[in-house]
């Protein structure tokens, strides 16, 4: 079928505009193609040890019943205590402690508080009280997950975890309901590097 030059022009076009260049990039650039992603910090504890990870692979996997889960390494002590336990809780930080979350990234809990080298503050749960994972007094939400199914998956392990509990900062609540757009809440974009939620909520 013969197209004609104004055919031509018009399959060049995306929305009335010119269609973007498109390349090829490396497989293995797969996973930050999909960044940022939200960091938090998984809490977990297991056998007198409590250890606090930042994690940016989460992701919720059902509304009923309510499960959350989040892919760590089995290298990872996180993961050892999350195994021992089946517990643990996803702390979501703010901007003001977004030093300690990178710190957090960069040392290990096999061997230090973690708490303690970052000077953040572990508060009892509401499902376990001291017999579980402890909160992260300065993140403003908290979800307290029982894991239902551990997934090996490639080099990685999916942990998904119902909540059992939920709580925030009571400034975050409004007639029973959370409010998001109430702090700046980090994005990773890989190493050391962040960007923030601008607080600007746009209805489309």
């Amino acid at each position: 079928m013969m197209v004609s030059g104004d055919g031509n022009a018009r399959a060049n076009l995306v929305n009335g505009k010119k269609r973007p260049d498109k390349v090829q990039v490396d497989v293995d650039q797969n996973v930050f193609m999909v960044y940022p992603r939200q960091s938090v910090l998984i809490t977990s504890a297991h056998d007198g040890k409590v250890n606090v990870a930042a994690i940016a692979w989460t992701t919720v996997l059902s509304c009923k019943p309510p499960m959350h889960g989040f892919v760590v390494s089995p290298q990872r002590f996180t993961h050892q205590l999350v195994s021992g336990s089946k517990k643990f809780v996803i702390n979501v930080p703010d901007r003001s402690i977004i030093s300690q979350v990178v710190k957090i990234g960069s040392i290990t809990g096999r061997k230090v508080s973690k708490f303690n080298q970052v000077d953040l503050t572990p508060i009892p749960s509401l499902a376990w009280g001291d017999q579980g994972p402890p909160r992260v007094a300065e993140c403003p939400v908290h979800l307290e997950c029982e894991v239902r199914q551990a997934i090996d998956i490639g080099d990685s392990t999916l942990f998904a975890g119902e909540v059992v509990s939920c709580s925030a900062n009571a400034s975050l609540i409004k007639n029973g309901l959370y409010q998001p757009g109430l702090f700046e809440i980090p994005y990773h974009l890989g190493g050391h590097e962040f960007v923030f939620n601008n607080l600007k909520i746009h209805s489309f």
